[in-house]
C-alpha cells in the first residue's frame, strides 16, 4: 500500500487538513488486497471521523453493514492470494516449456517458434 502515492497523499490531508468527511471507492477491493491493510486504513478514518463509502457494496456502520465489510475484505484477501498464485503457476509452466515472460532486453529479440502445433514465444540474440 505504501507504492500507492496517491492514496498516501489522500490519507496524508486526512491527517494533517482534517477537512475530509467521506472518503468514497468503487469497491473495497480496489482500496485494500488484505484484512490487515482494511484494518489499518478504516481505523485511520474512523479515528479521524471520515466515514468510507463504497460504490458497489453496502458497507455502513450498522452492524450488518460491518460484518458485510469483514466479510469482503477477507474475501478480497483470499481473491488475490488465489490469483496471485494462479499467476505463478502459470508462469513457471511457460519458462518451463520455454516460453518467456516479457518483452526481450536490450541485445535480444522476442521469437515466435511452432513446435507440435503450439506456439512457443522466446528469445534470441540480437545479431
Amino acid at each position: 500500500m505504501t507504492k500507492r502515492v496517491a492514496f498516501q497523499q489522500m490519507l496524508d490531508r486526512i491527517r494533517t487538513q482534517r477537512d475530509v468527511d467521506y472518503v468514497i471507492i468503487y469497491k473495497l477491493s480496489r482500496m485494500a488486497r488484505n484484512r490487515f491493510d482494511d484494518a489499518i486504513v478504516g481505523a485511520e478514518l474512523k479515528k479521524r471521523g471520515v466515514t468510507l463509502i463504497s460504490a458497489t457494496e453496502s458497507i455502513d456502520e450498522t452492524p450488518v453493514g460491518q460484518l458485510m465489510h469483514g466479510i469482503l475484505a477477507a474475501f478480497n484477501e483470499f481473491r488475490s492470494a488465489e490469483e496471485g498464485a494462479d499467476i505463478a503457476y502459470k508462469m513457471g509452466e511457460k519458462a518451463k516449456k520455454g516460453g518467456t515472460l516479457g518483452k526481450a532486453p536490450i541485445g535480444y529479440l522476442n521469437t515466435i517458434d511452432r513446435i507440435d502445433g503450439r506456439e512457443i514465444r522466446a528469445v534470441a540474440i540480437d545479431k
